[in-house]
């Protein structure tokens, strides 16, 4: 559908699926061309890795690698577009990229720890605002890029 639909010969997309075991432990990830989504556990932040494949459009592979990731039993995922990352931090070239990103959301996560305990499900709400406009900031302004940002999350623990 990609190739027919699409306008320009180098034009492709990128592509991140996740499938999250029934239990919500584990999942499987599957990249193509995407960013790494981040995992938020109690025990910090970080990017989950799998096999990169070329993305759709790019190359006519019908099958894609992946890998089974572990999930624990309170966790929230981030899955977000390269236009988050690719925002320039102040004026000269450098760019967030997903190791800033991994630094501003540790900084987030620690305010919030220190304001008052927060629900996942609110504090990750109020993380997608403030990360958004963090990026911005850090930008100068709008951002060049698509943009679009994801928090899903499970907790086994009634009401967090």
């Amino acid at each position: 559908m990609l190739e027919h639909e699409r306008h320009e010969e180098r034009l492709f997309a990128t592509l991140c699926m996740m499938s999250i075991a029934p239990d919500r432990s584990h999942g499987r990830l599957h990249l193509a061309g995407h960013p790494q989504p981040l995992l938020i556990t109690p025990g910090g932040v970080r990017e989950l890795a799998a096999p990169v494949c070329p993305p759709p459009g790019i190359s006519h592979a019908r099958d894609w690698p992946s890998s089974e990731v572990v999930l624990g039993d309170h966790w929230s995922l981030v899955m977000y577009t390269d236009g988050l990352v690719e925002g320039r931090i102040g004026e000269g070239p450098e760019r967030l990229g997903s190791e800033g990103l991994t630094d501003i959301i540790q900084a987030f996560l620690g305010s919030t720890r220190a304001m008052r305990p927060l629900e996942r499900k609110q504090r990750d709400e109020h993380l997608l605002g403030w990360l958004v406009g963090h990026v911005r900031e850090l930008n100068g302004g709008d951002l060049d890029d698509d943009l679009a940002v994801l928090a899903l999350g499970f907790s086994s623990l009634a009401g967090r």
